[in-house]
Order: C-alpha cells, then structure tokens, then sequence
C-alpha cells in the first residue's frame, strides 16, 4: 500500500530548492541593491522577499520561456544546437535571476506608488 501521509522533504531536496531559486534570486537581490537611490534594511528585505516569492511561483513558467527564447535565438544566429553552449540549468538559473530582478523591481514599484497615494491622501 502506498504511503499517502505528508511529504517531508529531504536535505537534498531543499538544498536543491535553495540553490535553484533562492540563490539567483538573492543574487538578483544584492545587484538591484548596487545601485541608487539608497535604501533602508527594511524596504530592501521586503523587496528581496517580493523577488524570492516570484521567483517560487513563476520561475518554472520563466525557466522554459528563457530556454525557449534562447533557442530560438540560437537557431536565428545559425548556430545549429544552444545545448553545446548552454545547458538547461543554467538557463533555468538565468531566468531564477532575471525574475527574482522583476519581482523586486515590482515591489519597489508598489511602495512608490503607495507613497504617492499616502501623500494625495494627507495632503
């Protein structure tokens, strides 16, 4: 009879987790946090948050649309097979950067916008 009580994952699989889609995100993380305006701990660790969440629930529909735009974009520069340059996980690890970038850039996006709407409001 199979076992149909609660999955617990296993140290192998969360490591997996953390290096597929906690990394690139956090890495996306720190390069939007480079560059200006400056910001608090606090709106960095929300919009750090914001980028892993995305990255959790969009990642996969990310990961094969990167993989298919690269290629596609293989095939319109003549190169016969994108696998001999580009193998599958590091696309996937692009496309965990590039939405953990989007999902941070979204949320700071929110709290600007929530901060001029606070000020319509007050002033």
């Amino acid at each position: 009879m199979a076992d149909i009580g609660p999955h617990i994952p296993g140290a192998a699989e969360i490591l997996g987790v953390i290096m597929g889609k906690v990394a690139p995100a956090l890495a996306g993380a720190y390069i939007r946090n480079l560059f200006p305006p400056r910001k608090s701990w606090r709106q960095r660790l929300l919009e750090t948050a914001g980028g892993v969440l995305l990255v959790f629930y969009a990642g996969e529909v990310a990961a094969g649309a990167t993989w298919a735009v690269l290629k596609w974009a293989g095939g319109f520069v003549g190169v016969v097979d994108v696998a001999e340059f580009v193998n599958r996980g590091q696309s996937d690890l692009l496309a965990a950067f590039l939405v953990g970038l989007t999902g941070m850039t979204a949320v700071e996006g929110g709290f600007h916008y929530m901060r001029k709407w606070l000020e319509k409001r007050l002033a």
